[in-house]
């Protein structure tokens, strides 16, 4: 925004509703709302991220590997015995390892995009739900 714009929103003021608003200001305007989209994000994927495949597998995962390692019927002959929500993840997981493996890193990663998908969307802090 050149100085002079600069001067002139500082002189007049926030925009009353209706009025039009200076070509400067939206597009800062349009700036500042994709930094607030982008810059959580980011943040989330790079602090998530960090060191994923280092730690050994934590017990639930090491379950998640032995469910979707097994055919497909095998894990619907596990519903059975776990929630039903365990065998839709199962399955999920199964056609997932089925593409990028079953290493710690690969099976912690869709939960990262998960979370990261999650941050995008997050209407933050003070922000009202829907009615």
């Amino acid at each position: 925004m050149s100085e002079t714009a600069e001067r002139g929103l500082a002189q007049r003021g926030p925009a009353e509703p209706g009025q039009a608003v200076p070509k400067e200001t939206r597009g800062l305007a349009r700036w500042a709302d994709r930094l607030v989209i982008v810059v959580p994000t980011v943040t989330a994927f790079v602090v998530g991220g960090y060191e994923i495949g280092g730690p050994s597998l934590w017990r639930d995962e090491a379950y998640t590997r032995d469910a979707i390692t097994r055919p497909v019927g095998k894990i619907f002959a596990l519903l059975a015995h776990t929630d039903a929500v365990h065998g839709a993840y199962y399955l999920l997981m199964h056609v997932i390892a089925g593409v990028i493996g079953t290493s710690p890193t690969a099976l912690r990663f869709p939960s990262l995009c998960a979370m990261v998908v999650a941050t995008a969307f997050d209407p933050g802090p003070g922000s009202e739900a829907p009615r």
